[in-house]
């Protein structure tokens, strides 16, 4: 009910919710390094490995392994350099053709959460409350920034990092000093990644979508919904969000909501995974075992894949194919126009993360980061 509440409020065009506080707190304390650790035979140590180290070559198949490496987390892949975090063991920055270690970056306590990569900086979330800044070419600590508890993902924009914690809170901080710009408390943890579009910053937490002004941090309007939220995609003046088992999208400026789409119950909080919008469409995981692609400007079903577990970290679409793992261990290829299944490939384990580059796929599942031949299209 109150879904369907939410839904008949905001097509009356009622204002929506402005709430919660936004607290500027002026610390920051640089953190000490003995700077990064370089890859020799005596650092690197037996493990992780890449196994096997094998160029990629022009006769592999679409979902042939190219080579495997021991991470927990998969972050960007740029000019040839593929930068991973690695349980317990920090960052470390391998060749992307490869998979050979060409630096490592030894994180001092925790485990790394999440890794982005922005103007030749790699942010790192960590499990120990932190997030690092490390120069993505030597390795070197550049600054941390001490938060209340974990931290999660990370974007930058115009020279500013924005990062979530579970102390429910939102960070802005100067992406080339760490020092602290605001923060806003929020309802709940803050672990998805933000999304900044025309100087807002869009961001979930528990039931609610906020959208802040990334200057000041000033909400200009939140959105509940029905259920634990997804990370937002933005495209076109429109925000598209999960909650429960429904996909919202709305309005970016005012929160006005456009239309609303259904799936099955899956028994899950958080029912939908974060969108992806490319070319008019919006796919999207459910916990009903299915991946959906609907029409971005209705919300009308194009058509959905039913696989066989409900877990879905995302996807990624490229040369006319959507890419996506589920929680049944396998990476998923499929026609992006009409859903027709292209090839899959066993990940052993849940696929948490991927990206699609220079066709090739590489995604994390049961703690190895997997490097895969991509389709060539359909």
């Amino acid at each position: 009910m109150r879904v369907i509440a939410a839904a008949i409020l905001s097509l009356l065009g009622m204002a929506a919710v402005a709430c919660g506080s936004n607290t500027p707190l002026p610390t920051y304390t640089p953190y000490p390094t003995t700077g990064p650790v370089v890859a020799t035979e005596e650092t690197a140590g037996p493990t992780p490995t890449a196994t096997p180290a094998a160029p990629i070559s022009s006769d592999a198949k679409p979902g042939d392994l190219l080579w495997t490496y021991e991470a927990s987390q998969l972050g960007p892949v740029v000019e040839g350099v593929i930068y991973s975090g690695v349980r317990w063991d920090g960052l470390h920055a391998l060749d992307a053709s490869t998979g050979e270690l060409l630096w490592e970056y030894d994180e001092p306590d925790g485990s790394i959460r999440s890794v982005l990569l922005a103007e030749g900086v790699i942010y790192l979330g960590s499990y120990d409350h932190r997030l690092y800044a490390v120069n993505a070419t030597s390795g070197e600590l550049l600054w941390t920034y001490l938060a209340s508890d974990v931290v999660g993902s990370a974007v930058v924009a115009d020279g500013v990092v924005y990062f979530g914690s579970s102390d429910y809170h939102l960070y802005s901080a100067d992406a080339a000093t760490g020092e602290l710009l605001w923060k806003y408390l929020t309802d709940g943890s803050v672990y998805t990644r933000p999304v900044v579009a025309d100087s807002v910053v869009y961001v979930g937490s528990d039931e609610n979508l906020y959208t802040l002004d990334a200057a000041t941090g000033e909400l200009r309007w939140r959105y509940e919904a029905d259920g634990e939220v997804s990370g937002p995609a933005v495209a076109d003046g429109v925000v598209y969000v999960g909650g429960g088992n429904y996909l919202y999208a709305l309005d970016a400026a005012t929160g006005e909501l456009r239309w609303i789409y259904r799936t099955g119950r899956g028994g899950y909080s958080r029912g939908i995974s974060r969108p992806v919008v490319a070319d008019g469409v919006v796919y999207l995981g459910s916990a009903d075992r299915h991946f959906y692609a609907l029409n971005a400007a209705t919300g009308e079903l194009l058509w959905r894949y039913r696989t066989g577990n409900p877990y879905f970290p995302g996807a990624e679409v490229a040369d006319g194919v959507v890419y996506f793992g589920s929680g049944d261990y396998h990476l998923y290829a499929l026609d992006a126009a009409n859903g027709e299944l292209l090839w899959r490939h066993e990940t052993g384990g849940k696929v948490v993360s991927l990206r699609v580059v220079d066709r090739v796929v590489y995604f994390v599942g049961g703690d190895t980061l997997h490097a895969v031949a991509a389709s060539p299209g359909p």
